[in-house]
């Protein structure tokens, strides 16, 4: 549910969105990386096996994803 609910708020947002395998040097060369589950819901990656992510940070799109998905978290659920 949460790697959907991304999916759509890219599109919504004009953020393109590419499903694909990933070798371990696509992951260490990206702008960002973020990771999706149930548990977690959106969880930036800044390292990976000692190896900094870009500026070791989230980054802005990141930044923005976690941010909705916190207020997603604290919105009212639908009724009816």
């Amino acid at each position: 549910a949460v790697r959907e609910w991304v999916m759509r708020w890219a599109g919504e947002n004009s953020i393109a969105v590419e499903v694909r395998d990933l070798s371990l040097a696509d992951a260490r060369a990206a702008d960002e990386v973020f990771l999706t589950n149930s548990m977690w819901g959106v969880l930036p990656v800044v390292k990976i096996a000692d190896s900094p992510i870009a500026a070791a940070a989230p980054g802005p799109v990141t930044r923005r994803l976690c941010r909705a998905w916190a207020e997603r978290l604290r919105a009212p659920a639908a009724t009816g």
